[in-house]
């Protein structure tokens, strides 16, 4: 959930949020996994009761992702329905499950339902196809910050080598292999090349490409702010195949920085990546989401890390490669491309954009 406008006071401040790197370190370490295979056994609601002497003075609860049993009004903010389950896709389809989720959404108690999407949105109504929860969802986007909102061609304008930026904190599931499999029969191609992949890339897949001294590998262990100075502001075209994603804020603060973007077509992406007009898009290798927003259970109740590293994907390999290869070719393209990404950070993802349409929410859930 990102900052509420200072217009709003925060009666229950929320906790201090763990840094990035700290939560993907207790992913890593096979904690979060091996909590995530108990959990996606067991037929779960994400729900949650606030003591009272918390709410005593608030008008409204926002909650992400978590339905709020207390009699209270509420606003409920998702990136997938699926977050009501907590991920599992057969507890979804429990029949005695949906019943008590539409119940729930259907209060009235629940004055609206923010999605941080339009593929979000079309999910939500394709699960529950009923018209009083479709009426209380709204598409509200996230922001980026406007410190960020910078685009570096300027000081790159005279430097020839093409910078390529991938930023992932999982190497199988953001589709990091394939980047650098894509870099490797691009770098025989063209010797203006660059690759930095932040990411937690394997060692023996980094000695596999130790030859390669114009690929730079990182640990995402940095700040926003660090990540913006030393890599965001120094790429020329970010690079995320990912087969598993409900949003990607990464690609969000991409384009914030003027980067024309490759990726695939996964659930929201789209909207942060028109094809053709600041970036272009590919196939999805795994259908993590079906092309109807719904989620493919063949993927959802296993390990997919586990499931991806045995396999190959080859035409995505080759998809990567055709599609950087056009931007490359072409730097007028990225430079409109680059444009083109600002611009539609400006009109869609600005801090006074989701602002306005949060203020705007809440003053309507507190009034009825």
């Amino acid at each position: 959930m990102q900052t509420l406008p200072k217009e709003i006071e925060t009666i229950a401040p929320t906790k201090k949020f763990v840094a990035d790197y700290d939560i993907k370190k207790v992913y890593n370490s096979g904690l979060m996994p091996f909590a995530l295979k108990i959990i996606k056994k067991l037929p779960i609601i994400n729900i949650r009761i606030i003591r009272d002497n918390i709410m005593a003075k608030a008008d409204l609860i926002y909650s992400y992702g978590t339905i709020i049993l207390n009699r209270r009004k509420y606003v409920l903010e998702l990136d997938t329905p699926l977050i009501l389950t907590l991920y599992n896709t057969h507890t979804m389809k429990n029949r005695v499950v949906l019943f008590a989720l539409k119940k729930l959404l259907r209060s009235d108690n629940l004055k609206s339902i923010v999605c941080i999407s339009n593929a979000c949105k079309i999910c939500l109504h394709k699960i529950f196809n009923d018209e009083k929860i479709d009426k209380k969802a709204v598409v509200i986007y996230p922001y980026i910050k406007k410190h960020s909102l910078v685009s570096s061609l300027t000081s790159k304008k005279n430097e020839k080598t093409i910078n390529l930026l991938h930023i992932g904190y999982n190497f199988y599931l953001k589709g990091s292999r394939e980047v650098l499999e894509a870099f490797r029969v691009l770098n025989n191609k063209h010797k203006n090349l660059k690759l930095t992949m932040v990411c937690n890339v394997p060692e023996e897949i980094k000695k596999r490409y130790k030859r390669f001294k114009n690929i730079e590998f990182a640990e995402p262990k940095f700040e926003k702010d660090e990540l913006f100075k030393k890599y965001y502001s120094k790429a020329d075209i970010y690079v995320m195949p990912t087969h598993y994603d409900s949003f990607n804020m990464s690609i969000l603060e991409a384009i914030s920085c003027g980067l024309p973007v490759v990726a695939t077509r996964m659930f929201a992406i789209p909207e942060m990546v028109i094809d053709r007009y600041n970036g272009l898009l590919m196939d999805m290798a795994v259908d993590y989401y079906k092309t109807n927003f719904m989620p493919n259970d063949r993927y959802w109740n296993i390990d997919l890390a586990d499931y991806l590293k045995k396999q190959e994907y080859r035409e995505l390999v080759s998809e990567i490669v055709k599609k950087l290869e056009i931007l490359i070719a072409d730097k007028k393209l990225r430079e409109t491309m680059s444009k083109n990404s600002l611009e539609l950070v400006r009109k869609k993802f600005s801090v006074d954009e989701r602002n306005s349409k949060i203020i705007s929410i809440f003053k309507s859930a507190k009034q009825n």
